[in-house]
């Protein structure tokens, strides 16, 4: 059977500054967000309805929780995701053909 090549070609530093620009932007944008439902429900207005960008009608105490819902699912992968590193970087140092070879 012949081998595929894959070649693997890096990205322009044009799209990397982009997507970083991007992700910065998005995390301002997230934090700036927070700030305001915070500021709305200290000032009594939790329950006032805003629209999203998709014109759904929403409200600052439910973007509160969202983000709060969004974090712990968000923590909860990433200690799934850290628990099935350690298992097999355990699992390869058990079967390594050094030690079974």
């Amino acid at each position: 059977m012949k081998e595929h090549r894959v070649l693997r070609r890096r990205p322009s530093r044009l799209l990397v500054a982009g997507v970083w620009i991007g992700g910065v932007a998005s995390v301002g944008g997230i934090v700036a967000m927070v700030l305001i439902a915070i500021e709305k429900i200290g000032a009594g207005h939790g329950l006032d309805t805003y629209r999203t960008h998709w014109l759904v009608e929403f409200n600052w105490i439910g973007f509160l929780v969202f983000m709060v819902a969004a974090i712990v699912a968000l923590a909860v992968g990433l200690f799934f995701r850290l628990k099935e590193r350690r298992e097999i970087q355990e699992l390869q140092a058990r079967y390594s053909v050094e030690r079974h070879g």
